[in-house]
C-alpha cells in the first residue's frame, strides 16, 4: 500500500540532514484511526521512514481515554519503557494539521 496520509512533509524535513541526524532520530506514530487504516500501511510507513530514523515505532491507540491528542502525548512522555530515555527534543505534530 501507498502511504497517502500526508507524511511526505516529514520525509522532506528529515532528508537534508539524514547523514548527520539519522542515528539520533526516532519517529513514533500514534495511530488513532483504528479499522480505518488500510492493511499493510504500517509496514509501508516503517519502510519509508527507516531511511531517515533509526527507530520507527507505530502504536495503535485503542484506549478511548488516550485517543485524544493531549493524553496520547502525555502517555508517550510518561511511558515506563521510555521515561528514562526521552529525547533532548520532542515534537508532537499532526499529519493533517
Amino acid at each position: 500500500p501507498e502511504v497517502t496520509d500526508g507524511l511526505g512533509w516529514l520525509v522532506q524535513l528529515l532528508a537534508p540532514e539524514v547523514g548527520k541526524h539519522r542515528s539520533k532520530t526516532r519517529v513514533f506514530v500514534k495511530e488513532k484511526c483504528g479499522e480505518a487504516v488500510d492493511p499493510g500501511i504500517e509496514d509501508a510507513l516503517k519502510a519509508e521512514l527507516a531511511h531517515y530514523a533509526h527507530v520507527v515505532d507505530i502504536e495503535h491507540v485503542i484506549d478511548e481515554l488516550r485517543a485524544d491528542d493531549a493524553t496520547a502525548y502525555l502517555a508517550h512522555l510518561s511511558s515506563s519503557d521510555r521515561y528514562d530515555d526521552l529525547a533532548d527534543w520532542t515534537f508532537f505534530l499532526h499529519a493533517d494539521a
